[in-house]
């Protein structure tokens, strides 16, 4: 199998997508999620929510983690450094982007270069909220890739999760699941399984049903199960592996960093002029119109903010890294 499969960023593009949608929901009026939540479109949207797609972006790191720590001659050290001062860049850059839009008085923000600093270098979520699961990320990484370099078993893996769990890590534990997704997908009774339809519809079956239930602890870790299915079902449906990598979804599906980063401040700066500045057009049409206004101005504006992030990361820290690395080790 490739290193690099396009439907595995489409998928984290569209779950970046219903984070912003989620949370555009619930900027405007979170009374409104009730009509998710109603029959019939309830019996497949509840449980859709933006902490599952967390759990998405989750299993994929450790998925492709875990497959680069098998491959990989690179020390668990510098690989764990690349990790970190990636999160570190993509922090910074949206850090400096909300200090500068509120001095500007674009937002309703004081932020000071000091805090700016520190909040990209401890990952902290102080700036943007949306920063609480990069540390879980860098965790679950450093360790899928230890997994990989090690040839960890199902059991030895089984193991790790649960110990993540018991310590109260259940989103580092998740990101263990991509390396039993990654030893799912190497099986070759599994994938003969998976290529029958029926075996298909009974597995979407039971995720749905897994997901239908409030959010806990419990949950996020059956919404990890649930993006392990998710993956299992697209590399054996041709239709909907399609789908996935058709040319409009793949022209931009590798910005799904930046769609995660940049979405609140689109819906707070200009979902809220809409929303709240454009009374005389009633409610319904009002809010479609915010959210298609912002939904095209998060795609639009996250194709360069993911390229900054990306230039500076594979361009300069990696780069660096690996000269620091060799230094050490002459």
């Amino acid at each position: 199998m490739k290193t690099r499969v396009k439907y595995f960023d489409t998928i984290r593009y569209l779950a970046a997508v219903w984070v912003f949608t989620v949370h555009f929901i619930a900027f405007v009026d979170s009374g409104l999620f009730v009509y998710l939540n109603r029959m019939p479109v309830g019996l497949i949207m509840y449980g859709i929510s933006g902490k599952l797609c967390v759990a998405v972006f989750c299993v994929i790191l450790g998925y492709f983690a875990y497959r680069k720590g098998r491959s990989a001659r690179e020390g668990t050290l510098s690989y764990a450094a690349k990790r970190y001062l990636y999160f570190v860049i993509a922090g910074l850059v949206i850090n400096v982007i909300y200090a500068l839009l509120g001095r500007a008085g674009v937002i309703d923000r004081d932020i000071g270069g000091g805090q700016v600093l520190l909040s990209a270098v401890f990952l902290r979520d102080d700036i943007l909220g949306r920063f609480w699961c990069m540390r879980p990320f860098l965790i679950g990484s450093v360790f899928c890739y230890m997994a990989g370099r090690r040839g960890f078993r199902p059991a030895e893996a089984a193991l790790e999760i649960a110990v993540f769990i018991l310590i109260g890590q259940p989103w580092v534990a998740i990101c263990l699941y991509g390396v039993v997704l990654a030893m799912l997908m190497e099986q070759e009774a599994v994938g003969r399984a998976l290529d029958r339809k029926w075996v298909q519809a009974v597995l979407v079956i039971i995720m749905f049903a897994l997901i239908h239930r409030g959010e806990s602890t419990l949950t996020y870790l059956l919404d990890g199960a649930f993006a392990v299915g998710l993956v299992l079902i697209t590399e054996h449906n041709r239709l909907l592996r399609s789908a996935l990598e058709s040319r409009w979804l793949t022209a931009v599906n590798r910005s799904y960093m930046g769609v995660y980063l940049v979405h609140e401040l689109v819906y707070i700066t200009v979902g809220d002029r809409i929303i709240h500045g454009l009374l005389r057009i009633p409610f319904g049409p009002r809010f479609l119109l915010a959210y298609a206004v912002c939904l095209v101005l998060v795609a639009a504006l996250a194709i360069p903010l993911d390229a900054l992030i990306s230039r500076c990361n594979n361009g300069y820290v990696s780069r660096l890294v690996d000269t620091v690395g060799n230094r050490l080790r002459t």
